[in-house]
């Protein structure tokens, strides 16, 4: 899939459950991380990062996902990944590693007691998804 057959895919979708799915569940791996390179990583760390924030921000809901607070404006902290963008670069621009936070539990999740916060049982599924479609179970490349 091209990048104007991508675009206008994301801009017939009304219904921003039906994008998120798309691009979660229909596309193989390899044509996500095409797409994630093609869209987010061209532009470099900083804008690319920008870039993936807003489109976390147009294509997810905006309240907290730990406490359910309403998110009236964006702002860069409410994307929080769930594995560390340093550790983990080749995820940085999975949406399935994002969840939207508050600040207070953006915190907590980086670097409090994560294993206390309701989030935590669906986020130990997700990074053992992705560990395994990234990292191929290679568990020396893979530290949470």
């Amino acid at each position: 899939m091209n990048r104007a057959n991508w675009n206008w895919k994301m801009n017939q979708s009304h219904n921003k459950g039906g994008l998120i799915t798309s691009l979660l569940n229909e596309l193989p791996h390899e044509e996500r991380v095409k797409l994630q390179n093609l869209f987010f990583r061209f532009y470099g760390a900083k804008a690319g990062n920008r870039k993936f924030y807003d489109f976390c921000w147009k294509h997810l809901p905006h309240y907290c996902e730990e406490c359910g607070i309403g998110l009236l404006h964006f702002a860069p902290i409410f994307i929080s990944h769930i594995l560390s963008k340093g550790a983990h670069d080749p995820i940085r621009f999975d949406i399935r590693n994002v969840n939207i936070l508050c600040p207070e539990h953006h915190r907590q999740w980086e670097t409090e007691k994560k294993e206390q916060m309701g989030i935590y049982e669906k986020n130990q599924e997700t990074i053992e998804k992705l560990k395994h479609e990234y990292y191929c179970d290679d568990t020396r490349k893979f530290n949470n």
